[in-house]
């Protein structure tokens, strides 16, 4: 029997606003909330620990308002991915150990522990997999868990540096795609095991799976064996097959070699799924993106619509599953996933589903 953790709860924080609904809407009208400089940049002037900081505690705010008295705060664990953090940055936070803004977050609000998860890009996704795992072992009742991350002057750098940079728009999976735009942004989670909560889930967490080729710095592993691995964990864990999965929410990063790679690892899947990516609309996240991802594939789930990727306009040929080039309805389709591919070749995945 699968052991799914429940989703209690879930805000976010994005170029086209925080409310979980008027958002999606937004979506839906196909809103864009990258800026003309090619950014999307919400936070208020500060350090990268101190925007940091400024998100996650408005999303714990909302959260801890949201559940009152059912959550015992002693009893739940904070667990945060974001990319490198502070650590580009002034040499002064890059010699710290990047966590001091997040346990006094602990300390404010009265938490048992806080965990930060550097794993690149996949930090969000790989901080909710924590979770599920902590939850399961039994090492803590409930978990707040998701990602966040601020735009820097050396992560602009470094993109540059890459080439991965576009230099028009962010086009997810289509043929002219030249690149990603940055954005900033959060999404976090109230998820405890099933049974122990007085108030209906949102949605279920199924299962999660990491793999890591180890194929370079910044490169992706070519073929997508990396990521078709953590997928196959995942619907192992699950106990589910690949014809069960209706709806991806796919990293869709612009890159030229990252949207074929996640083309190649989605063979896996039914010609009649549905995959779609939101970067086009909030920019790359970053460490937040796959928790951010997690939350755009439940509202799908949920409302059973699915917005169209952004800016696409010629679909790459021979893509194994459906393109979301407008917004489409679904069909009492149960069951989706979420992917995320970082710098040193984490790729995760995760699978999310509604009663």
């Amino acid at each position: 029997m699968v052991n799914k953790i429940a989703i209690l709860d879930m805000v976010w924080q994005t170029a086209l606003g925080d409310d979980v609904d008027s958002v999606w809407n937004l979506f839906l009208k196909d809103g864009i909330g990258i800026s003309e400089t090619g950014l999307a940049q919400i936070s208020k002037p500060g350090t990268a620990s101190e925007k940091m900081y400024a998100f996650v505690r408005k999303d714990l705010e909302r959260l801890l308002k949201s559940m009152g008295p059912q959550l015992n705060t002693r009893r739940t664990c904070l667990i945060v991915g974001t990319g490198f953090g502070s650590r580009l940055e002034a040499a002064e936070e890059s010699l710290s150990f990047d966590d001091a803004w997040l346990n006094s977050l602990a300390d404010e609000f009265k938490l048992q522990e806080s965990m930060l998860v550097l794993t690149a890009c996949s930090s969000g996704s790989d901080a909710i997999a924590l979770a599920m795992e902590l939850l399961q072992a039994g090492y803590t009742d409930a978990c707040i868990s998701g990602g966040v991350d601020v735009i820097t002057a050396a992560k602009q750098y470094a993109h540059q540096a890459l080439g991965t940079l576009s230099k028009k728009q962010l086009r997810s999976f289509d043929e002219q795609r030249d690149g990603t735009l940055l954005g900033e942004g959060s999404a976090f989670f109230i998820l405890k095991r099933s049974g122990e909560y007085s108030i209906k889930p949102k949605a279920w967490l199924y299962a999660s799976g990491l793999a890591n080729a180890a194929s370079g710095l910044t490169m992706p592993e070519s073929k997508g064996h990396s990521l078709a691995l953590a997928i196959k964990k995942t619907l192992k864990q699950a106990q589910l097959h690949a014809d069960d999965i209706g709806l991806i929410h796919a990293h869709g990063s612009g890159t030229y070699l990252n949207d074929l790679v996640e083309a190649k690892a989605f063979s896996l899947f039914s010609k009649t799924a549905i995959t779609f990516a939101t970067k086009g609309r909030l920019g790359h996240t970053l460490g937040a993106t796959g928790a951010i991802g997690l939350l755009a594939l439940i509202l799908a789930l949920l409302t059973q619509q699915v917005p169209s990727i952004a800016h696409l306009a010629t679909p790459m040929s021979a893509f194994p599953t459906i393109l979301a080039q407008h917004n489409h309805r679904l069909h009492n389709i149960r069951y989706g996933i979420s992917t995320t591919l970082g710098f040193g070749g984490f790729d995760s995945c995760l699978l999310a589903g509604i009663d």
